[in-house]
């Protein structure tokens, strides 16, 4: 019994490690985009999106993919848009 609670802790104190890196994978993706490095944010975005998903960082990335593929279209970057959607849509499969 004493070692299952001992490896239930573990498990615990690892799954809040990988939450506190993940965490600063999205401040580090929403710092190049603020710097305007939107390459750079863009990847760390889909990166949180598609290997981080169910985690409230993946879906904040994901918001900020939307917004981003909205003001491609808005700017008739239509094919990028398009692309971005289709990504998207994808993850929620």
């Amino acid at each position: 019994m004493e070692n299952a609670i001992q490896s239930d802790n573990h498990a615990v104190a690892a799954a809040a490690r990988v939450d506190s890196l993940v965490g600063r994978l999205l401040r580090m993706a929403q710092q190049y985009q603020s710097e305007g490095n939107i390459r750079q944010a863009t990847e760390m975005f889909w990166t949180l999106a598609e290997d981080y998903q169910g985690t409230p960082q993946a879906d904040a990335a994901k918001a900020v993919l939307l917004e981003m593929a909205e003001g491609y279209e808005r700017n008739n970057a239509r094919h990028m848009a398009r692309s971005m959607y289709t990504r998207l849509m994808r993850l929620e499969d």
